[in-house]
């Protein structure tokens, strides 16, 4: 990707691939499942420290939302990056 060194987090819906690209970029991930194996790969993001916990669509607010973004760019989260 071009602007790697421009973009800092990424939130999106999911894609299986989006995440490999996006973790091998080194850059913390929000996960907002609604259906499917989607539940799954937020929870090992997760797990693993690589993002904030997964914000089921039902549950995306401006707070939930603002609470990952600030949880992605402490410097734990990839501190390499």
């Amino acid at each position: 990707m071009v602007f790697t060194d421009v973009i800092r987090y990424y939130c999106f819906w999911f894609g299986l691939a989006l995440i490999f690209i996006f973790l091998k970029m080194q850059c913390p991930t929000t996960i907002v499942p609604f259906f499917g194996d989607q539940f799954f790969w937020g929870d090992r993001i997760f797990e693993k420290g690589l993002g904030p916990a997964p914000i089921p669509i039902a549950e995306l607010s401006v707070e939930n939302l603002s609470n990952a973004i600030t949880f992605m760019l402490q410097a734990e989260v990839f501190p390499e990056s």
